[in-house]
């Protein structure tokens, strides 16, 4: 749960307008996966399956920042 909360502390810095929704789909001390939905009047729009995995250490802060710079930059849907 702590790394649910981080990568959605972490998008509300990077896109505080709203209209997303945050799906995590996967956790574990070095690894995060989620999708991250565009909410529109129309329905929602799902966003693509995005994986962050890091290797020899647990995450940190920052890797949320990253990953959460991920899913607005590619893993939301056009």
């Amino acid at each position: 749960m702590a790394q649910a909360d981080a990568l959605c502390a972490a998008l509300r810095a990077e896109a505080p307008g709203g209209g997303l929704r945050l799906r995590v789909l996967a956790t574990g001390p070095a690894t995060v996966s989620a999708q991250l939905d565009r909410v529109t009047g129309q329905g929602d729009q799902p966003g693509a399956r995005m994986d962050f995995n890091v290797m020899d250490r647990t995450l940190q802060p920052d890797d949320f920042t990253r990953f959460a710079r991920d899913l607005l930059r590619y893993g939301l849907p056009d």
